[in-house]
């Protein structure tokens, strides 16, 4: 037995059966339904035979009930369909609690109301029609009328008019028996179909069914398909095995009788247990052919209505429910009945709400709630008004559903009024009420404790408290699902208390929770794959990669089309990368970036993957995939480290050039600004751009950043300022790089203090002359330049002892060559310090006498002649000058 068919048994007594039976039989022994024979005009009329017993017609249906079950999700075609998931019902679902409490949380969309019982509610009984009789323009009809000429005397005639005298005064036994005699006596008679038939005929009468049914079978092999009888037979042998269910059988007799019978009301009852026997060989194409053939045969046609319930009930059963909505709207307008347009009316509009077509529901519906005759029941208004109730609901109306419940709830009765109540409190709770919602569920709770819609104000008032963020709320949820209550809204619930803990970074109370729902059957996809998402983003926080890795691993194999797939993969890929799993690592960036190219983690994708092909020296892969960071993400946060390693790689290639820009924009980035700025200062030293290495010094000394500048390069500018006589700005590289940690040449600090002598800072100057001699030069030439800079700034701060000890112990070491001529200048400057300008002109000239140098001999002429000139000795100064001008022409026009 097939599901439908179980479900059909299962909704009938055992006895129910038998009493169809015997109704049937009854309708026939009034009616005058057993076939009336007619053979010969010699036979005189007599009435005809009625049936003693009632005659076994098919089972009649009861109400119509158009909610589909689990096993009536069929195509078009009565192909079954595998049952969906069960999940978070969707609106119009049975069993769907008045609201789901995430879709306020993560996609902010109402939910819709709570639907018990039948989707469309069941209707007053629509009873099949009765079975036709047999009417005498099938010609059976037996006549007993006095003979118009001589009666015969033919032994087979006589023995058929015997029997037909006993058939006609309904002795069935005695007549039985004497077709009998006729059949075992003439097997070649000509009337044998005819006494075939009122044997079965006679048998039937006296229940007995398998004498009957063999008659009408030898009758059809005898008759071959032909003859007056064959239409009858194949109908009375038909509804026999219709009676024993045996639909196989009787199948093809009816089909075979709506093609011979004569009447029409015999052939259209043959044409419509066709279409029944069809339906419970779950033939369900051709079962629909039939009725819709019954359905457009117009005139008299008692069985066009049904037929139209019934393709309406096949039709709302196999998923097609706009062709459901036809068929009601056609009862609606057209039935012969004004209870069944009625009942078509309330129907079709509940089920144009459930289609979402507002106006043709509300239409319908208001239609029943007005109803001006008594074919619709209070009961029925009810359904009506509670459906007009859901439409708003599922409109997004609560105000509305709020003002229709207070005005029309005296029409509400029983469950619907649970039910309405139920809608009502949830519009309150939508429109930011719940003081007045929980108000509601309390009596519903007092009004309906039974009710099945008492059973989810405890769930629902979970919901309330969870919309008004109130601060017991997970507390109450707790208390709860202490309760033991129905799976589904438990899972709900601990949905719920999961958002609470991970909305508090609880991390691991939420990760747990989560974990008790992520397989749940009750909770919808799209939250059970939200949940999946967040358990693992709790681990994230936790900071056990291992951890995440499972957690985003399950989620991407079971929703990997999900919104938040690009995000689980980013997440599995930086807990691979942390694992130092770089190829896994690898993978889920590059998967992010096929199969997601306009997702937002592209982002990220592109970075991790960049620093991963750098740390696995793909220096080429690196830079292609940061500059489509960049291209692609010209806003990047992520453009400091990308312009970084962009200008670093070029560093290290010493394409300076193209370092710098990179390393430029690196900068803007606090991150990388002291890295990428001090990469672009040894970018413009190695290119040996002095004029924007000088402006990125200076502003990198200015600003304090670390790691310092390389004494290298701070030496490399001091020095090239120094020699342009731009002391003023050389002075602070050189006393940088001097200074530096990084300084490996102590020279640097006799550099700092010729500088400073220029810049007569005679007191720097005799700090830089000091701190070189602490180094201890060990070459004689190179202490006496020290002690000869620390004397020159000694003399410039008026301290001649110290610097006539210096200038002593520096000609010691230099008896002769330049640096002796630099003591003997340096004496002379002592002397000129003392104010023995004669002295110090004679020590000046003697330089210029003993030394050639193009350097240092028309200094010495230029110093004698001004301590000449102070001496008072002009003679001597000219003499001098003149010399000077002849040996040095360009020195003197400087008036050096």
């Amino acid at each position: 037995m097939d599901v439908n068919r179980k479900k059909e048994t299962l909704a009938r007594p055992a006895s129910f059966g038998r009493a169809l039976l015997a109704l049937a039989w009854a309708f026939l022994a009034t009616s005058g339904a057993e076939a009336q024979i007619s053979l010969r005009p010699r036979v005189t009329p007599t009435p005809a035979p009625s049936a003693a017993e009632p005659t076994p017609l098919p089972r009649v249906r009861k109400a119509i009930r158009l909610t589909p079950t689990p096993t009536d999700n069929l195509t078009e075609d009565g192909i079954p369909v595998r049952p969906a998931e069960r999940v978070m019902p969707k609106p119009g679902q049975d069993s769907f609690t008045p609201d789901d409490p995430l879709r306020r949380n993560l996609d902010g969309s109402p939910a819709a109301p709570a639907r018990r019982g039948p989707a469309i509610p069941t209707a007053p009984e629509i009873k099949r029609p009765a079975e036709p009789a047999m009417t005498p323009e099938d010609g059976t009809t037996i006549r007993i009328s006095p003979a118009t000429g001589e009666a015969s005397t033919a032994p087979d005639v006589l023995q058929v008019e015997l029997a037909n005298n006993f058939y006609a005064r309904k002795e069935w036994a005695a007549a039985a028996a004497e077709y009998e005699k006729y059949l075992g006596n003439f097997p070649s008679g000509a009337d044998r179909q005819a006494v075939f038939y009122r044997l079965g005929e006679c048998y039937r009468v006296l229940n007995r069914v398998p004498a009957a049914t063999t008659s009408y079978r030898n009758l059809l092999i005898e008759g071959r398909e032909s003859g007056e009888f064959i239409g009858p037979a194949n109908y009375r042998l038909a509804v026999i095995y219709y009676t024993d269910k045996d639909y196989r059988s009787a199948l093809p007799l009816f089909q075979r009788s709506s093609q011979l019978a004569k009447a029409n009301d015999v052939r259209l009852a043959s044409l419509y247990y066709s279409a029944l026997c069809l339906e419970h060989l779950e033939r369900r194409v051709e079962t629909r052919e039939v009725f819709e053939r019954i359905a457009e045969i117009g005139g008299e046609n008692p069985y066009r209505d049904y037929a139209r319930v019934s393709l309406a009930r096949q039709a709302y059963s196999d998923g097609r429910r706009n062709e459901a909505l036809r068929q009601f709207e056609a009862l609606a307008r057209d039935a012969s009945k004004e209870s069944l347009k009625a009942e078509a009316t309330l129907k079709a509009g509940l089920l144009a709400a459930e289609l979402n077509l507002p106006e043709a529901g509300a239409r319908a519906l208001q239609a029943v709630v007005d109803w001006p005759g008594t074919e619709i029941t209070p009961a029925q208004r009810s359904d009506a008004r509670l459906g007009l109730l859901r439409m708003l609901y599922r409109g997004g109306k609560y105000r509305e559903v709020v003002a229709s419940f207070d005005t029309h709830q005296a029409q509400l009765a029983g469950e619907n009024r649970a039910e309405a109540m139920l809608l009502a409190a949830n519009s309150h709770r939508q429109t930011a009420q719940p003081q007045e919602a929980l108000a509601l569920y309390s009596a519903i709770l007092k009004e309906f404790p039974r009710s099945p819609q008492a059973g989810d104000v405890a769930y629902q008032r979970i919901v309330t408290l969870y919309a008004s963020n109130d601060a017991g709320l997970e507390k109450s949820a707790d208390a709860y699902l202490l309760t033991n209550p129905e799976q589904d809204k438990a899972d709900k619930v601990r949905l719920i208390k999961a958002e609470i803990l991970f909305k508090k970074d609880k991390w691991p109370e939420a990760a747990g929770a989560y974990a008790a729902v992520v397989e749940s059957a009750y909770i919808e996809p799209k939250y059970r794959a939200e949940a999946a998402y967040r358990m693992g983003h709790c681990y994230v926080q936790l900071k056990l990669p291992d951890k995440v890795i499972e957690a985003f691993s399950r989620f991407l194999r079971a929703y990997p089309e999900s919104t938040l797939a690009p995000k689980a993969l980013a997440q599995r890929g930086l807990a691979y990368q942390q694992f130092r799993n770089f190829p896994a690592a690898l993978l889920d960036f590059n998967a992010l970036l096929a199969d997601f190219p306009k997702a937002r983690e592209r982002e990220i994708a592109l970075r991790q993957k960049a620093l991963l092909l750098g740390q696995t020296e793909d220096s080429k892969g690196m830079l292609d995939t940061f500059r489509m960071l960049l291209h692609d993400f010209p806003n990047t946060s992520s453009a400091g480290i990308a312009n970084y390693w962009i200008g670093r790689t070029a560093f290290e290639a010493k394409n300076y050039k193209d370092a710098v820009p990179a390393l430029t924009a690196a900068r803007a980035d606090p991150e990388y600004k002291n890295r990428a700025w001090l990469l672009l200062i040894l970018s413009h030293f190695n290119a040996e751009a002095k004029e924007p290495l000088e402006t990125e010094v200076s502003a990198y000394l200015k600003s304090g950043s670390q790691p310092a500048v390389p004494a290298q390069v701070l030496n490399y500018l001091g020095s090239f300022l120094l020699e342009a006589r731009k002391y003023d700005r050389a002075e602070p590289y050189l006393a940088a790089a001097a200074a530096s940690p990084s300084n490996a040449n102590p020279d640097v600090w006799l550099v700092v203090a010729r500088c400073r002598l220029f810049l007569k800072d005679f007191a720097g100057a005799r700090t830089a002359a000091d701190k070189y001699l602490e180094t201890k030069p060990t070459l004689a030439a190179a202490k006496t330049q020290g002690l000869l800079a620390r004397g020159e700034a000694l003399v410039g701060l008026g301290d001649t002892g110290e610097a006539q000890k210096a200038a002593d112990e520096a000609l010691k070491l230099q008896a002769e060559g330049r640096l002796n001529a630099e003591g003997r200048l340096l004496m002379g400057q002592i002397a000129l310090a003392k104010g023995d300008a004669l002295e110090a002109a004679k020590a000046f000239a003697s330089v210029a006498v003993l030394y050639d140098d193009p350097e240092l001999t028309p200094r010495a002429l230029s110093l004698a002649i001004e301590a000449y000139r102070k001496a008072g000795r002009e003679a001597e100064a000219k003499k001098l000058q003149d010399e000077l001008s002849t040996r040095f022409p360009s020195f003197a026009a400087q008036g050096r």
